[in-house]
């Protein structure tokens, strides 16, 4: 799973803050002469006070990358070159065999070895420092090739830094120095390691997703990483004991840790796989239930869709079939009302003009069925100019207008989304029963619409009953 920018933000942040810590642990062990914090093996070698300087200034420059101002960014790239400037001189001093008086600025080293330079970090370390703060300089860029520079610098002090450490659990002095230069202190070694993990969270890049992703590659990788890295550290670690104890020799010691290794290697290949079959198994389980589901889905849609013709089949032939019996009903109720003439009591009639208006509401009702079964729900929705639909049913509805001396009126109307047949209809339905339901004063009629967030509301205001 992804790590949250929280998560990320935060192990930046107390990645600098270590470094920040750590710089200013070994700079009071300096000026107390405390050895345990110049250096972490008493017997190993010491971080230089320019180092430590520079692993402060790298500190600063996390910290201020975790901010969201371009001013803290440019404080941390500010902090970042100063540490690589000193790096960089160290190189210089190393290469051209120059002392630029640097290494002793702010304390005396009391070793007294010729070979080694007093107070100069180790030429290793200086490297690293010179790339972790190109790194930081390079934050954010890509390449033409679509490649992140900071990313890359980051890997490659990682591998060094890795090498030093390895160094120091087998206890191989090559492995994190030069021939008699000076080696790379422990502290020295572990900072720069968080220092490079913290970069590579830092530019967010594609390595960074692939270790943190949420995909299946990412997650074995997590899982196996750690594991072959430390089955590989500790057999490289029992084989050198036990020759270094006399209980085998070079030959046997190779021998045993590649027949270990590769034991091990079978096993972890045969978990990944079974591993890898257990995430097929379920993701053809889900697939089956997704398809099972789609194809159900399917049907139903089908069947509604036959339903739904069903109905507007059965809505359209009823309508149809019920107009001729209310028509009837409405025609010989009028022949009788004509035939009974004045000879018909009063209540009689009452009778007749209620089974007239019976008629006439139901004929209404059926009519309005017909108008809906008619009704396409499936039309597309477009681009409709409002004001151009009311017009059109103005126009249509000029003789009745006429007739009832109506008088319809509009505000200038938006453009709204929607289906063209159904918007005139709706303002048709309206219209008529404006004219249709009418006082004694000719009709007024006024359409207007106002704006609601991302909705328009349409008002047809009248004046009648």
């Amino acid at each position: 799973m992804t790590l949250p920018k929280i998560s990320r933000t935060l192990f930046i942040r107390l990645v600098g803050i270590l470094g920040i810590v750590v710089g200013a642990a070994v700079l009071i062990g300096w000026s107390l002469n405390i050895s345990i914090l110049k250096s972490v093996l008493p017997t190993e070698n010491s971080m230089k006070p320019n180092s430590a300087i520079s692993f402060i200034l790298f500190g600063i420059s996390f910290v201020m990358f975790t901010q969201e101002s371009a001013k803290a960014r440019w404080v941390g790239k500010a902090c970042a070159l100063v540490a690589a400037l000193i790096g960089l001189a160290t190189l210089v001093e190393y290469l051209a065999d120059w002392n630029l008086h640097i290494d002793e600025l702010l304390f005396r080293d009391a070793r007294n070895d010729p070979d080694i330079v007093p107070g100069r970090m180790a030429p290793l370390t200086a490297i690293d420092i010179l790339l972790i703060g190109a790194a930081f300089l390079t934050l954010g860029r890509r390449t033409k090739g679509r490649y992140h520079p900071a990313e890359i610098i980051a890997t490659v002090v990682l591998v060094t830094v890795t090498l030093s450490i390895s160094g120091y659990v087998f206890g191989v002095a090559s492995y994190y120095g030069f021939f008699s230069f000076p080696q790379t202190a422990l502290h020295s070694a572990l900072l720069l390691f968080f220092f490079t993990s913290a970069l590579i969270a830092l530019d967010h890049a594609g390595l960074y997703e692939l270790v943190t992703g949420r995909y299946v590659g990412s997650i074995l990788l997590r899982r196996l990483l750690p594991l072959i890295a430390a089955t590989t550290i500790v057999l490289g670690w029992l084989r050198l004991f036990g020759q270094r104890a006399g209980l085998f020799d070079s030959a046997l010691g190779v021998a045993l840790m590649a027949t270990a290794m590769l034991v091990i290697v079978a096993s972890i290949i045969v978990i990944l796989a079974a591993h890898i079959n257990r995430i097929d198994i379920a993701r053809s389980h889900i697939t089956d239930a997704l398809r099972e589901s789609e194809e159900a889905l399917i049907s139903q849609r089908d069947e509604l869709a036959r339903s739904n013709k069903d109905l507007e089949q059965f809505a359209f032939v009823a309508s149809h079939d019920l107009q001729e019996p209310v028509r009837k009903i409405s025609i010989f109720t009028g022949m009788l009302s004509d035939d009974l003439g004045d000879t018909i009591s009063d209540e009689d009639r009452d009778y007749l003009e209620r089974i007239e208006g019976a008629s006439k509401r139901m004929k209404q009702l059926i009519s309005d069925l017909l108008a809906f079964s008619r009704i396409d729900f499936s039309a597309e929705v477009d681009m409709i100019e409002a004001n151009e639909v009311v017009d059109s049913v103005i126009d249509d509805l000029s003789t009745e207008i006429t007739d009832s001396q109506a008088r319809i009126t509009r505000d200038d109307l938006p453009s709204i989304h929607g289906t063209s047949g159904q918007l005139r209809q709706l303002f048709q339905n309206l219209f008529e029963n404006a004219l249709k339901y009418r006082s004694d004063d000719p009709p007024e009629i006024h359409v207007s619409a106002a704006s609601e967030g991302d909705y328009w509301q349409f008002s047809v205001k009248d004046n009648g009953i």
